[in-house]
């Protein structure tokens, strides 16, 4: 029986997170939602990687799901059957959060062509069928759902606990030689992972400084040299050194989550949030002010806000090296905007205009357009049309204007009522 505990068309969709949560969400704007969701951060060496600043945190700061965790390594010492696993977990209304090797999973750009390990939800499945439902952001970066077999899923499964380098047994099986554990692991399954500083192997030397993920793809033992694979060569593969390898390898961050299957399941927040006007005032006004700017984190900078936008609007060469995941969670930013507008309205805490709210309706089908021009160009091969800036730059004008309005309405209503939380319906 075929059983699918998530919509499949969520409102907000632009990272495969944001997907979850608004497709167990009926109402985007409910106090959580309207609270949150509003600045934003752009990290530049990540290709201009776009997001929420709670980004990292999301699943366990939602107060609609419940959070437990397992380890792979334990089911897989236990001889836990996956996918029945997984089964048995969406039959009690548990979803799962968990690393799989795509080269496994159809309906993937990397089904059967190379292997590449990533997180997914696991958000159904048939039994009757052995189907198993993920959802993700999988092809250019659109939010879908797709379905595998039970097999393929445990292949997915078992081939990604066996290709990634772990820190535990490096130093403990290897005394911490990375280069001959990864030897091993490639005799074994073919390629292996590994977390690298890139600016260390020379083959990168022209990229920005950053640790990332590299597949090793082969090695010659007499030349003691890796074969990686990676986009940010010019060659698809390159080559480097043992040295090098042991010199670039880093403990990877997220070691943790990689060996853990988050549980989620919706709950009812024990203490519904109220929709805090304070919150949002603070929030509207760093998200126009350029006072955060730019700052470091782990070495990387940090553009917040509107600082970006009006940063890169006018560098059509930087926006062409963009992806549509950061005009649709542009466009998505100001869809929620609207939202939050009209909710306010109907609570009677911002007057009924039509004139003002249409500037927001205004500025969500501006980034719209944005979206589906670059799109546009990116399908035909084209450069962006000069344009584009050109109306990039009326709608942060006219983004910030609004916003600013929007700010004063909100102090004004907060400062006539004494009202900085809204009640709970009902109360």
């Amino acid at each position: 029986m075929k059983r699918l505990l998530c919509k499949e068309n969520p409102v907000i969709n632009g990272y495969p997170e944001y997907g979850f949560i608004f497709s167990l969400i009926d109402d985007v704007t409910v106090p959580w939602v309207m609270n949150n969701f509003i600045e934003f951060e752009v990290i530049p060496e990540w290709e201009l990687f776009i997001s929420y600043v709670n980004h990292n945190s999301i699943l366990q700061d939602c107060p609609y799901i419940n959070n437990a965790m397992v380890k792979r390594n334990e089911l897989l010492q236990e001889g836990v059957d996956i996918a029945r696993y997984a089964a048995e977990s969406i039959a009690a209304d548990t979803c799962l959060f968990l690393y799989l090797d795509r080269f496994y999973l159809s309906g993937t750009e990397e089904y059967r062509l190379k292997h590449y390990i990533h997180n997914s939800f696991v958000v159904g499945c048939d039994t009757d069928k052995e189907i198993i439902y993920l959802a993700d952001n999988f092809n250019g970066g659109k939010y879908s759902i797709i379905e595998c077999s039970y097999d393929d899923f445990r292949n997915a499964f078992r081939r990604n606990s066996e290709s990634i380098v772990y820190n535990s047994v490096l130093q403990s099986d290897y005394k911490g030689d990375v280069a001959k554990y990864l030897t091993d692991i490639i005799d074994k399954t073919g390629e292996a992972y590994i977390f690298a500083e890139k600016s260390d192997i020379k083959a990168f030397k022209t990229c920005y400084p950053m640790a990332h993920d590299l597949k090793i793809v082969g090695y010659d033992n007499a030349k003691k040299r890796f074969r990686i694979e990676s986009y940010f060569a010019k060659k698809p593969v390159v080559s480097c050194s043992f040295d090098e390898i042991r010199k670039a390898y880093r403990c990877y961050p997220k070691q943790d989550e990689i060996d853990e299957i988050v549980l989620l399941k919706k709950v009812l927040p024990e203490r519904p949030e109220r929709i805090d006007l304070k919150k949002i005032v603070t929030s509207l006004e760093e998200y126009i002010s350029p006072s955060k700017g730019e700052t470091k984190r782990d070495g990387y900078t940090v553009g917040h806000n509107m600082f970006v936008l009006d940063y890169i609007h006018d560098k059509i060469r930087i926006i062409e090296g963009t992806r549509y995941r950061f005009w649709q969670f542009l466009y998505e930013r100001a869809m929620l905007m609207e939202f939050r507008v009209k909710k306010l309205e109907d609570m009677g805490v911002l007057p009924k205009d039509d004139t003002f709210s249409g500037q927001f309706v205004r500025i969500k089908k501006g980034y719209l357009l944005l979206r589906n021009l670059f799109i546009k160009a990116d399908i035909d091969g084209d450069r962006l049309e000069p344009s584009f800036a050109d109306i990039m730059a009326q709608l942060i004008s006219g983004e910030k204007e609004s916003i600013r309005r929007l700010t004063e309405l909100l102090k004004a209503y907060i400062d006539t009522t004494g009202n900085g939380e809204l009640p709970l319906e009902g109360e």
